[in-house]
């Protein structure tokens, strides 16, 4: 009897501390929205022209000069680009003022992001 109290408790001690661990790491996760990353965003400043620009929901890419849909799900920035190129896709590392770190999902590689404000 008193084995299978002991067995009970620590089953509903391993429940809660499961939830916690669950709800700590949601609420942990950072919520971004596409108006945070509204504006043009160079790599370095030295090249004339942005290497993207967010525009609504719209991107606007120096790669291809050429619009495609963005969005942002959870923590990650998609690009989805036409002709079959599929989705691209980096994780929000921060966003800090002008700052924008992201990290490439498939290739880990991250890649600091700066971006200017037009004067008052």
């Amino acid at each position: 009897m008193e084995r299978r109290i002991y067995t009970q408790a620590i089953k509903t001690v391993l429940g809660i501390f499961a939830a916690v661990m669950a709800v700590a790491s949601v609420s942990c996760s950072a919520i971004y929205s596409l108006d945070q990353l509204q504006g043009a965003w160079w790599s370095n400043f030295k090249n004339p022209t942005a290497d993207f620009a967010i525009a609504g929901n719209l991107v606007w890419l120096d790669s291809d000069s050429r619009y495609h849909p963005c969005r942002i799900e959870g923590d990650r920035l998609v690009f989805d680009l036409s002709g079959g190129q599929g989705l691209v896709v980096h994780k929000i590392v921060s966003i800090e003022d002008d700052a924008l770190l992201l990290e490439h999902v498939l290739t880990n590689t991250r890649m600091l992001y700066r971006r200017i404000k037009p004067k008052p």
